[in-house]
């Protein structure tokens, strides 16, 4: 007895005819009849009462027909877990991440995490601006991405997972005339040389959307592309700057020890820095899955620690 013979079972009994079963399994009707008849023999009963014009279920066959459905499916579900595991043992997984200082958890970790776990799925990783990055998932170009984007800021079309949300904070230089503060209002820096990201990224947005709430207008700005970059230019005197705070006491805050800078809270609790993970719909593969568990697990733990 095997799996075809259940298929073609299935299908004279839907079509209530052998020619258009045969028609719906691609096979021709002498082929479908003999299996019919093998499956019969096998069984030691008739499935199907047969006349010159019509084709009807035995009592027999009625009771076969639900036993036979479930067993292709257990098949089908079979060969999609196969299917699934091969997809964790093989192929590229095409991540995008916003910069490491924009992001409360240490993205090389998360990265080696997973490769000590599934050592032969290559990876293929992308740093580029959160919008830059939603629109290579729509695309296609990218299996998952985390972006510095709240779910009312990304496309219908793509699922998300919330993975925390990064208070921004203001950082100036020790002699700057904000320092002495405990705090800083979006009013005091939108009147004071600002450092700022590019526009077209997700940290910028997240700015610029808190500045529009409280219905202030920076006055005099430098555009930088990187964290980094804006940290030291703030420590520097440039100007002050605005950024997650995770990006002056998350993982790799070391790298900047050696600056002189003040960390100031921002007295508006909305200014924050979501980060979000980002995916077509139904099309995470179990690559992207077993990745997606696996930043999940870190971004708990970052959060359990604080």
């Amino acid at each position: 007895m095997e799996l075809r013979h259940f298929r073609y079972f299935i299908a004279v009994a839907e079509e209530r005819n052998f020619t258009r079963a045969a028609e719906a399994c691609h096979v021709v009707q002498s082929t479908l009849s003999q299996q019919i008849e093998r499956l019969e023999k096998e069984l030691g009963t008739q499935l199907f009462a047969r006349t010159s014009r019509t084709v009807r279920l035995t009592a027999a066959g009625e009771h076969l027909l639900p036993l036979a459905r479930r067993a292709l499916e257990a098949a089908d579900s079979v060969t999609t877990e196969a299917h699934a595991l091969s997809g964790l043992r093989t192929g590229t997984l095409r991540l995008g991440f916003i910069q490491s200082l924009a992001c409360p958890v240490d993205t090389i970790a998360v990265l080696d995490d997973f490769h000590q776990a599934h050592p032969e799925i290559g990876l293929r990783i992308l740093n580029a601006p959160s919008p830059s990055m939603v629109d290579a998932v729509v695309s296609g170009e990218l299996d998952l991405a985390v972006v510095g984007l709240s779910p009312r800021q990304l496309p219908a079309e793509l699922t998300h997972k919330r993975l925390g949300r990064d208070a921004l904070v203001a950082v100036v230089n020790p002699d700057h005339e904000l320092a002495g503060q405990e705090s800083v209002t979006l009013r005091q820096l939108a009147e004071v040389p600002l450092v700022r990201f590019r526009q077209g990224t997700g940290l910028r947005r997240q700015v610029d959307e808190a500045f529009s709430r409280a219905e202030q207008r920076p006055r005099n700005s430098i555009e930088v592309f990187h964290l980094q970059d804006m940290l030291r230019m703030a420590a520097r005197g440039f100007g002050a700057t605005v950024v997650p705070r995770s990006a002056v006491t998350g993982a790799l805050a070391p790298t900047l020890s050696n600056e002189p800078i003040r960390v100031l809270p921002i007295t508006d609790r909305g200014a924050v820095h979501p980060l979000t993970a980002v995916y077509r719909h139904g099309e995470l593969s179990a690559s992207a899955s077993a990745f997606l568990t696996t930043l999940l697990r870190h971004f708990s733990a970052q959060q359990d620690a604080e």
